[in-house]
């Protein structure tokens, strides 16, 4: 009895221990089984998958199932919402987030959210800041670029400088009247240097009769030392006598004008955005989330499509504003380099203006200087003609005179004979200012008593003397018509 007593105690005991272990065993299972959603319990019975799969490794396989109805917890579709909001906008926000978060902790999953808020929130409030600074920037170089668009339809496109073709033809006119001025002042100088070789030609001439004469006289009286002496030979014409300077006189004459280089003013700003000092849009302040998780959601998907409408936005602005850069700095371009070829043709036309000026001044010397030669020839001409009448009539009758006279006569008529040679020798009055302005504007009476005063003649003998020394000297048709005039001489 005691034996089977023992055995049935023992028998009880172990059976006790068994169901605590099964119960134990249940009671564990149960617990592991309470560790996870009972959705996600029942999602991978549905799919067949592995009891001990977690939900991100699911996830991460792209959601494998063998069930056309996977039972899903209500935060999936939110999940999967928050993931197609991360996808859609990957150039805004930072899609690691994903792969880095346990979506089924509530903290982290709303950590995410808060973060892909922020990202969005930035992008759409910083494409609006600057979309608005890019129209201030068009806003502000609008009116310049309207003005350089209408200066630019003033110009010539006929011409690769594109100066307008009345500038042009106002510059070339000036030019032709410089070119002109410049050729008459040329003309003029050729004259005045062909003038100056016939006074040394008129030189030699007046040389030549002068030692003529004066040798007569010096092979009579030797020993005569108040006579004027004969130049030397030469074959040069270094010893002839030289005629004094004209009397005319030439006026001051500025320098000749220069080209010179042109400032223009720049036609506008140039283009330099980052430069102007303009008021700068910056993001506004993201506003703190509120609301229950869904909300939360609704709000991540409303703000990505303001940030891809604020960035289609800015892009368009951006658009805008290179176009605009493009045309400002090509209207710029031509614009300028227009305005810089214009006030260079400006310049140009001023320079031509003021050398035709300054060419008529110096035409005016010029002229001066031809008269002077002119002067000259008539000056040196005349005084060989009067050495040759000295030579060929005064002297000889002079010495006729001598030889009948008596002694005391001699001496009277030789002292005379000295004195008329000494005042040939003598500067003419012709020399004098006075003279020069009776040549060329006194009356009849004075050019003959002119006349006079140089030849020491009659009247017709001093006209005839002053007009072969005009003839002689090759003066201007208008000075032997200005001479004739004044001494009643008929044009032959």
């Amino acid at each position: 009895m005691r034996a089977r007593s023992s055995s049935g105690k023992w028998g009880a005991r172990s059976g006790a221990v068994l169901v605590a272990a099964l119960l134990g065993a249940a009671l564990f299972h149960g617990a592991a089984q309470a560790q996870e959603p009972l959705w996600w319990t029942q999602q991978k019975q549905a799919c067949g998958l592995p009891p001990s799969l977690a939900y991100n490794t699911w996830a991460s396989q792209g959601y494998p199932c063998r069930s056309n109805q996977p039972v899903q917890d209500p935060r999936v579709a939110l999940h999967n919402r928050v993931a197609a909001v991360v996808n859609e906008n990957t150039d805004i926000v930072d899609s690691s987030v994903l792969q880095g978060t346990n979506l089924w902790d509530d903290a982290a999953f709303g950590a995410m959210i808060a973060s892909i808020h922020r990202d969005l929130w930035r992008a759409a409030s910083g494409y609006d800041a600057s979309a608005r600074n890019g129209q201030a920037v068009m806003a502000y170089y609008a009116p310049y670029l309207h003005a350089l668009e209408s200066q630019a339809s003033s110009l010539n496109a006929a011409r690769a400088d594109t100066v307008p073709q009345d500038v042009v033809d106002a510059r070339d006119g000036a030019k032709a009247k410089a070119d002109a001025a410049k050729q008459q002042l040329a003309d003029i100088d050729q004259k005045t240097a062909d003038e100056a070789l016939a006074v040394t030609f008129s030189d030699s001439l007046w040389g030549t009769e002068r030692n003529n004469a004066l040798k007569v006289l010096h092979s009579r009286f030797p020993q005569e030392h108040g006579l004027p002496q004969p130049t030397p030979d030469r074959a040069d014409s270094s010893a002839d006598p030289q005629p004094p300077a004209g009397p005319f006189h030439e006026r001051w004459v500025g320098p000749e004008p220069m080209l010179l280089p042109v400032a223009v003013a720049q036609v506008g700003p140039e283009w330099s955005p980052q430069d102007l000092s303009l008021p700068q849009s910056v993001p506004a302040p993201e506003p703190p989330l509120s609301g229950t998780t869904e909300e939360q959601v609704s709000d991540l998907e409303q703000l990505a499509g303001q940030a891809r409408q604020a960035k289609a936005g800015a892009g368009q602005t951006q658009a805008e504003l290179n176009q605009m850069e493009e045309r400002y700095k090509s209207y710029f371009k031509i614009v300028q380099e227009g305005q810089d070829a214009i006030a260079g043709m400006y310049a140009q036309t001023r320079f031509y203006d003021s050398e035709a000026r300054w060419y008529a001044d110096q035409q005016a010397n010029a002229a001066t200087r031809l008269r002077n030669a002119t002067w000259q020839r008539v000056y040196a001409t005349a005084k060989a003609v009067v050495w040759e009448e000295v030579g060929e009539k005064l002297i000889p009758q002079a010495l006729a005179a001598m030889a009948h006279a008596k002694a005391a006569d001699k001496a009277r008529k030789y002292a005379a004979l000295v004195e008329q040679v000494r005042g040939i020798e003598g500067d003419f009055e012709l020399y004098s200012p006075k003279a020069a302005r009776v040549l060329a504007f006194g009356s009849a009476g004075e050019a003959q008593h002119l006349l006079d005063a140089v030849c020491g003649t009659s009247r017709q003998d001093g006209r005839q003397t002053m007009q072969k020394a005009l003839d002689a000297a090759g003066a201007p048709k208008d000075l032997g018509e200005a001479w004739r005039k004044l001494v009643e001489t008929p044009e032959p």
